[in-house]
């Protein structure tokens, strides 16, 4: 194809062809100076000065904008005139697109410079059919602008691809400027401010000529883009249909950006949600941490103290015992009857004591347990041996039945004990009258320990509560008998450490029963 000839021997806008000369002695002087320097940077006059014809300073004006912006712009020659050819896809106006199109190739000169040659209309083409970056293109031109240390000493070789990738930036934040903030602030820092700065200058005169040639749609395409148009189908073509294609790539990349947005939004909610949850585990565990240590200090005052209070205990106990031997000469029996109170009292705030000690050190995590073989028999003796003079003080009847109990089981023989002691002692304590009764039962399996007495029964309600520690049903025969209510939680305790299970069946006005479930062998060990 033969370009053709860069007179500016075209026609005005909207009229017919008419000799030049003609046209001349029409203008102004100071329309046909500005017509003057426009031809002379351009090569031609384009119609987009001439909707303005009737005022010169208009005219001036935006050639004067044009020079600064567009022609001595620092940026390279065919940078400026590819990015101005590429994003005017976008102009509803197919003017815009086809004139620059046309200064691309040769058809004027290529951004002013008239030594510049311009490029192949299949490479112009090529430009136009290159999709607008989708989401996935624009985040790695992100990337690549990010991997880019520092900033460029000079504009990257023209045909390399780090120009295409600053191209490509460029036409993004053109087209979506609000969008890509971060692509915005990658170019800044790898041009640098100066270049930037004109390259956002260029931008904003692109955006000046969209809006001006959109504002003025009876813009007609010059003779020279008339014969390129006509001699080069495959342009031609692609002008005729590039609005829909354009149309439909903005619109995709806008629900692109719109369901990132959501997607960001969802992600900011999940991060929020995130942190809300990490605040609040954190808050608990502090709270935990806090509950731990104050449980701690609560068992290692309540284990101090009572040690304390044993010391003298011991001392009480062992002053009577001497003066009911004789010791201290002889006593009469109200002065033996006196004593023998006091070392009752004394024992019996011991054991007090003891059940506190016992309750600290299974609350603090400090109780093992030390699995052994244990002979039911033995254990029979020894139960019999502290259970029975105590149901005789009381005038009750204690009963201690082995049915198909084998002859040992593997537990903790001290914790065995004082659970069943706990228990048969409860019951005892709260009996008025009737009988006590201790059941041992065998299976494949376990060993069922069963505790039944005669006593006043458990409301269904506090059946539940009276494994927790000081918890006290009844307040009037609690002082009678005495206690700190720390035996039952103890006992759920121990029967825990064991592997086991209790549980109690109390009848309303009469009768209780609890049962404790062993394993016949206890194989690991535990702590509190």
């Amino acid at each position: 194809m033969t370009a053709p000839s860069r007179s500016d021997s075209q026609s005005e806008p909207g009229t017919s062809t008419e000799p030049m000369q003609g046209l001349a002695e029409r203008l102004s002087p100071d329309l046909e100076a500005a017509r003057n320097r426009i031809s002379g940077r351009f090569g031609l006059v384009p119609s987009f000065f001439m909707m303005a014809r009737d005022e010169p300073p208009i005219v001036d004006a935006m050639f004067g904008m044009v020079e600064f912006t567009y022609f001595d712009s620092p940026l390279p020659t065919l940078f400026k005139e590819r990015l101005f050819t590429y994003v005017s896809r976008f102009c509803a106006v197919p003017y815009c697109m086809a004139r620059h199109c046309a200064f691309l190739v040769g058809c004027g000169n290529v951004a002013g410079h008239p030594d510049v040659e311009g490029i192949s209309v299949d490479e112009a083409v090529a430009l136009l059919e290159r999709p607008f970056p989708n989401a996935e293109r624009r985040d790695e031109i992100l990337a690549q602008l990010r991997a880019v240390e520092g900033e460029l000493d000079q504009w990257p070789n023209p045909t390399s691809a780090l120009a295409d990738t600053i191209l490509c930036a460029a036409a993004v934040v053109f087209v979506l400027p609000q969008e890509h903030e971060p692509l915005l602030a990658e170019l800044e820092r790898v041009l640098g401010s100066r270049r930037h700065n004109y390259l956002m200058l260029f931008l904003g005169f692109i955006r000046f000529a969209h809006f001006w040639t959109e504002s003025h749609p009876q813009l007609r395409i010059e003779d020279d883009v008339e014969h390129l148009l006509g001699e080069q189908r495959a342009l031609a073509k692609w002008v005729a249909t590039y609005a829909n294609r354009t149309e439909m790539e903005v619109t995709q990349a806008k629900a692109e950006i719109l369901e990132l947005e959501r997607l960001r939004a969802r992600t900011e909610k999940s991060e929020r949600d995130v942190a809300d949850l990490r605040e609040e585990v954190a808050t608990q565990m502090r709270a935990a941490q806090a509950a731990e240590a104050e449980r701690r200090a609560t068992a290692s005052f309540m284990a101090t103290v009572s040690h304390e209070l044993r010391t003298p205990l011991n001392a009480v106990i062992g002053y009577t015992e001497l003066l009911q031997s004789g010791l201290g000469g002889s006593l009469g029996d109200t002065a033996l009857s006196y004593i023998a109170r006091i070392k009752a009292t004394a024992h019996h705030q011991q054991q007090i004591i003891e059940e506190i000690l016992s309750f600290s050190r299974l609350d603090a995590g400090r109780e093992s347990v030390r699995v052994e073989a244990v002979s039911l028999a033995e254990l029979h003796d020894e139960v019999c041996a502290v259970i029975v003079p105590l149901a005789e003080s009381r005038g009750l009847t204690f009963t201690a039945n082995f049915i198909d109990a084998p002859a040992a089981l593997t537990t903790d023989p001290g914790k065995l004990r004082q659970v069943l002691l706990n228990l048969l002692g409860n019951a005892v304590k709260f009996t008025r009258a009737g009988s006590v009764t201790l059941t041992v039962a065998g299976a494949s399996d376990s060993i069922a320990f069963t505790v039944t007495d005669t006593g006043p029964g458990i409301l269904a309600a506090d059946r539940e509560r009276i494994f927790e520690p000081f918890v006290q049903l009844d307040a009037g025969s609690t002082r009678e008998v005495g206690g700190t209510g720390l035996g039952l939680a103890i006992t759920k305790r121990l029967v825990g450490l064991l592997d086991g299970d209790i549980s109690v069946d109390a009848k309303e006005g009469g009768g209780s029963t609890f049962v404790v479930s062993l394993p016949r062998e206890k194989r690991s060990p535990a702590h509190a």
